[in-house]
């Protein structure tokens, strides 16, 4: 989710009735306008504060807010007190965040909803006129300054320690405290966050905008950070790859595919992949463009290679055993990450119907789809002279083989000399048919599993 953005609001006078003395005295209590709106919200803060010290300071050790919590459907979700890239503003710094959701069924206005850190109550953030739908998440910046009603990104008049002990307070529109949490000491990139159960956990996924997902490493070494929703994202992952996509020299490697999910070409000049979090700018993109609704497939070879468009090599290589890739924009900002487990040979990590998932056929270049799987492993694999699999039987205990059943559906003979079947992708003919070997149009040709290299 973008960060609200509120306008202001511009009023205009005019009409040629009003008489001079009538427009002098609009401009006079014009000019006053800005000391009675200055008067009017040091009052609200006063009211604020003056409202939350009245409930006592039961709910500032966190535990009474959590029975508050649960009754409002806005509640804190996720707090970042030492941001070191993860979270950029406009002008390039990287203040520290707060975190808001809407858990409820029904759009909420936040108008006159407040925030504050208990050791300093003077400073007090009053949310705009902004709204939040169900599921929704809002982050407001605390750096220090107030810009609730600017137009900007939010932004609150207090700060947050890295080192802990701050209680964070949200307040209702009566000013009343509705949740409240005390932060622990955070690593760099670090956040504190709701599970899926409510707890507050410590955790290296930061996720501003987003629903939260709790893993990683708690000092945020190998923290999966989507920043904004951005018009490229990472769909698919290959981490030990031997059969897919070959190369401009016919080799075979771990490759990051890319998705431009907007309605617009995207040049990706300047923009970076990488599989470290401490160097995000690993490897560049030379001038390249995505086209709409396009995808572009990376091969993570370390050869380095950036002079063919269509055969791009990044610096590193991808480990099998499971790392995180991450793709950010020209401005340095990380719009799209993955930490994707350790795969089996010619397993894809494929991000498909809104999750990840290693269930779907490796589609590099294509649609993240079971059709595009089987249309690319009829075009990889083939059906030469109409010749395939065409029924499997895994035995029962009854039987002594599992066997494979082939098919000549072609209009002419097919010798299968040196042709190959294999359960292992790494090993694409571990048994190959015997020289000689050929199937008739319209033949079945059955192959016994017996784990024996013997012809029956």
């Amino acid at each position: 989710m973008s960060q609200k953005k509120q306008g202001r609001a511009n009023g205009k006078s005019g009409g040629s009735g009003v008489s001079r003395r009538n427009a002098l005295w609009l401009r006079k209590r014009e000019g006053e306008r800005p000391l009675v709106v200055a008067l009017i919200a040091c009052v609200c803060v006063v009211a604020i504060v003056a409202g939350y010290l009245l409930q006592g300071s039961a709910l500032l050790d966190g535990r009474a807010a959590s029975g508050e919590a649960a009754q409002s459907a806005i509640q804190l979700s996720e707090i970042m007190s030492e941001n070191g890239s993860t979270l950029l503003s406009d002008t390039g710094d990287a203040p520290d965040w707060i975190e808001v959701v809407n858990s409820g069924s029904a759009s909420v206005n936040l108008s006159k909803y407040s925030l504050l850190v208990e050791s300093n109550i003077n400073k007090v953030f009053v949310f705009p006129d902004v709204s939040i739908a169900p599921g929704e998440y809002l982050v407001i910046y605390a750096e220090g300054s107030d810009a609730a009603t600017s137009g900007e990104a939010l932004s609150a008049p207090f700060r947050l320690a890295a080192s802990g002990g701050d209680t964070v307070v949200l307040l209702n529109a009566q000013g009343a405290a509705i949740d409240s949490v005390t932060t622990p000491e955070l690593g760099m990139d670090a956040v504190y966050c709701r599970d899926g159960e409510g707890a507050w956990q410590i955790s290296g996924t930061a996720t501003p905008g987003y629903r939260n997902n709790v893993t990683g490493e708690a000092g945020g070494e190998k923290a999966v950070v989507r920043v904004q929703g951005g018009a490229v994202e990472i769909s698919e992952v290959m981490s030990s790859n031997t059969i897919y996509c070959p190369d401009e020299n016919g080799e075979i490697h771990d490759y990051v595919e890319l998705h431009n999910i907007s309605d617009s070409d995207v040049n990706l000049e300047g923009w970076y992949l990488s599989d470290s979090s401490d160097k995000l700018k690993k490897w560049s993109f030379p001038a390249v463009k995505i086209p709409a609704g396009g995808y572009l497939v990376v091969y993570c070879s370390g050869y380095d290679r950036t002079e063919d468009p269509r055969h791009l090599h990044t610096s590193f290589k991808l480990s099998s055993a499971g790392e995180n890739v991450y793709l950010s924009n020209a401005d340095g900002q990380t719009v799209s990450a993955v930490d994707f487990p350790a795969l089996s040979n010619g397993q894809a990590y494929s991000y498909f119907e809104g999750a990840w998932s290693t269930q779907l056929a490796p589609t590099p270049g294509l649609e993240n789809s079971h059709e595009s799987g089987a249309a690319l492993n009829a075009q990889r694999f083939g059906t030469v002279a109409g010749v395939y699999i065409n029924e499997v039987m895994a035995a029962p205990s009854s039987q002594k083989y599992d066997w494979i059943e082939i098919y000549n559906g072609g209009g002419q003979a097919v010798d299968l000399s040196g042709y190959g079947l294999t359960d292992d992708a790494s090993k694409p003919r571990k048994w190959q048919f015997p020289s000689g070997t050929i199937i008739q149009p319209g033949q079945y040709l059955g192959v016994y599993l017996s784990g024996t290299t013997a012809s029956m």
